[in-house]
């Protein structure tokens, strides 16, 4: 109706942020033990300040667990903590648990093993596929290797060159591998300016936990640019379930922006593609300024690049930006609107490896009609699905727990 308030919700996920380990990483991921990208990233140098997020009480809640929260100018803060109900600290499934879904345990597998298998069933599609030694090659412009970047075995890459062939080929090559393995991601991937002697030259062997991994460095190929395109297929989800999907079956707008447009799958939404911070903050804030009501899902990815690179400064110069951006925001929600801040998993820049870190995320919850209160710590990021589905009174996810009655 003409005049009446607005009705929003925007969710915030700065990636790779974790706030402490889970008490389950000394027998399940002990290489991540005494992993807290917050606390880390904030004792960089002489220590960086976050003025916003200090000034309502989240940094000593996070670092302390002391909970004296206050209003930021005239909206109430909530705070706590979500676990990780997935196996390991993966993107992907921190995505699909975010939007109230706890996704199937993968299968370990590793190029090398299903090359057999992978290889015949490519040809047979018409693509001319080999094993180089490495990792497939197809058509020679297109790699499929492990991926490094996350727990060895859990996913495969696909890379392609778009200078040389279309991303509709590189997705159908990406939908092949799908469909003949069951580890928890495909990743299938494009970029610009990439030639395939790249793959050879980004091409690395990595060793953790007992498992070696065969794979190229995907930031070493330059690839995250205007140009990049990407799909995550993922294992055991199923979107139909998933708050996203519920919410447009039901009439509600819903826009994706960052990563979760490569993750989330939801007919009906707008999806905005993007890896620089500022583009993704900026989006997220236009995006919410159109909508009168509906649902705004953002990633904030290169926090979680940085920690891949162990580059502790970049990182921290991320979580300065976003701070400061976020006033910009929190000045624009109405009397029905929230906004949550959270993260999907942590990537402790100075944990000694590469990879993701099994931690606890944080939620920080604005709006100017929801009780202050201190959230504690959740059994599962799916909690933050159906937090936002019993915002807009819509059926639950099939995982998770309204936050707020």
């Amino acid at each position: 109706m003409p005049g009446s308030p607005s009705r929003r919700f925007v969710v915030l996920v700065i990636d790779g942020l974790g706030v402490g380990v889970m008490d389950d990483v000394a027998t399940s991921r002990p290489q991540d033990l005494g992993a807290h990208t917050l606390r880390q990233v904030l004792s960089y140098g002489d220590g960086i300040r976050l003025p916003t997020l200090e000034s309502i009480g989240a940094i000593k809640y996070f670092l302390s667990g002391t909970f004296q929260p206050a209003p930021y100018r005239e909206l109430l803060v909530s705070l706590g903590k979500c676990r990780l109900a997935h196996f390991g600290a993966d993107t992907y499934a921190g995505h699909q648990e975010l939007a109230g879904t706890i996704p199937k345990p993968p299968v370990r597998q590793f190029v090398r093993d299903v090359r057999t298998i992978l290889v015949p069933a490519l040809a047979a599609a018409g693509f001319s596929a080999r094993w180089t030694g490495k990792y497939i090659t197809v058509n020679d412009v297109m790699a499929i290797a492990d991926n490094i970047e996350t727990d060895y075995g859990l996913n495969i890459n696909v890379v392609g060159c778009l200078d040389h062939i279309s991303f509709d080929a590189i997705a159908q090559v990406g939908n092949i591998v799908r469909a003949h393995v069951n580890v928890g991601r495909v990743i299938t991937m494009g970029g610009v300016y990439i030639e395939p002697k790249d793959f050879d030259r980004c091409f690395e062997i990595k060793q953790r936990d007992g498992y070696t991994a065969w794979g190229i460095d995907i930031p070493g190929l330059n690839i995250y640019n205007d140009h990049y395109r990407v799909i995550h297929i993922g294992f055991g989800t199923n979107p139909e379930v998933q708050t996203p999907q519920i919410m447009l079956r039901h009439g509600f707008p819903v826009v994706l922006i960052g990563k979760t447009a490569d993750f989330i799958r939801a007919d009906g939404a707008v999806y905005h593609p993007e890896v620089s911070t500022p583009k993704v903050l900026a989006e997220t804030l236009s995006q919410f300024r159109r909508l009168e009501r509906g649902f705004v899902f953002a990633n904030v990815q290169e926090t979680d690049l940085a920690g891949h690179r162990q580059d502790t400064r970049r990182y921290a110069d991320l979580l300065v930006y976003i701070d400061a951006f976020l006033p910009q925001l929190l000045q624009e929600l109405g009397p029905q609107d929230v906004l949550l801040v959270t993260g999907d998993h942590g990537n402790d820049p100075t944990i000694g490896h590469t990879n993701h870190t099994r931690e606890c995320t944080p939620v920080i919850v604005f709006s100017r009609h929801l009780p202050a209160r201190d959230l504690g710590e959740r059994k599962t990021l799916a909690d933050v699905g159906a937090t936002v589905a019993k915002y807009f009174g819509v059926p639950l996810p099939e995982s998770g727990t309204p936050m707020f009655g």
